[in-house]
């Protein structure tokens, strides 16, 4: 996303706002999504997942996700005001009006300054489903810490005018090998390819950014996650690397 619409804790946009600062995530509404059902018996307010792991990530960085809403009933519902945990979260609602069958999405940004180690943490939205009068939502975080020494170097990017194809190497100091896969990325100003998915023990695996042709000019801050699978048979490992890009 832009710079100049990153930084709120929670912003409800109003329409003179959206063009530019919604230009990327209105892409996001082109995917999609396996609808979620946990919600309360009889409610039309559907969303695109039920929460989110951030994985493992550096100190001081913006991490980011959308999580699209979407009005499965047969009245308006209304997106009223967004509360949010902390001043290291920012939640940004494209629509608060929600028509029949229309979608919304709203942007999480977890800011990891103040944190360190396991976090968990949960945000939540008033709405006019009397089904859900509050739509709460909970994501996780480990900050600063790196399981197995799978700590990626650089441990984000930052891209300046000129600037191409960075690499991102994942060092396996300790396990037999690990394996590593895109799962997904925050916005679609850059492609993501794993240049070398494997890394048996004291190799390194290897992931290429490159951001993408004729980007206005502006301030891109988004992340993307890898899944690293291990040969020991341990749970994978999420990482997050940040991702910024400069273009005048």
């Amino acid at each position: 996303m832009m710079s100049g619409c990153a930084n709120m804790g929670s912003c409800l946009l109003s329409k003179g706002k959206r063009s530019h600062c919604w230009a990327v995530a209105a892409l996001a509404l082109a995917f999609t999504f396996s609808w979620t059902t946990s919600f309360a018996a009889g409610s039309a307010l559907r969303a695109s997942d039920n929460g989110f792991d951030f994985g493992h990530a550096g100190i001081d960085f913006k991490l980011f996700h959308t999580v699209v809403l979407r009005n499965e009933g047969a009245k308006d519902i209304t997106l009223r005001s967004a509360n949010v945990p902390c001043e290291c979260t920012s939640v940004q609602i494209m629509d608060t009006l929600l028509k029949p069958g229309e979608s919304t999405s709203v942007r999480i940004s977890l800011d990891t300054y103040s944190l360190f180690g396991p976090n968990t943490k949960q945000f939540s939205i008033q709405t006019s489903d009397p089904n859900i009068p509050k739509f709460e939502y909970p994501y996780t975080c480990t900050v600063g810490q790196w399981p197995q020494g799978l700590k990626p170097d650089p441990i984000n990017l930052f891209f300046l005018p000129g600037h191409k194809t960075k690499k991102v190497s994942i060092p396996n100091p300790a396990l037999d090998k690990v394996t590593v896969t895109l799962v997904d990325q925050a916005d679609p100003v850059y492609t993501v390819a794993i240049a070398r998915p494997e890394a048996r023990k004291g190799e390194r695996a290897e992931v290429e950014v490159t951001p993408k042709e004729g980007l206005r000019p502006g301030t891109y801050f988004s992340s993307f996650r890898l899944r690293l699978d291990r040969s020991d048979g341990a749970g994978p490992v999420l990482l997050n690397i940040p991702v910024k890009i400069v273009r005048y």
